[in-house]
């Protein structure tokens, strides 16, 4: 399905980012060129979640983490 905007799929778009759903995670979703489902949840109102890709994810990311990759990273950090 290239770019096109069905019923179905701006309902389920509507869906995911009430939900929060990253624009990457709902691109994969519903098949969809990234840049077109930004577009769209701009058109519809919606601001893009976070998205890790982007660098966006702040604390959740690193929360994520198993400890030791915390670990590892802040003794990069303070080298």
């Amino acid at each position: 399905m290239p770019d096109d905007w069905t019923l179905e799929t701006v309902q389920a778009l509507k869906k995911m980012a009430e939900q929060r759903e990253p624009a990457s995670a709902i691109s994969m979703k519903l098949g969809m060129d990234l840049t077109a489902v930004r577009a769209k949840l701009l058109q519809l109102g919606f601001a893009p979640a976070p998205d890790v890709r982007d660098g966006d994810a702040g604390e959740s990311a690193q929360a994520a983490r198993p400890d030791g990759e915390r670990e590892q990273e802040q003794r990069l950090h303070t080298l």
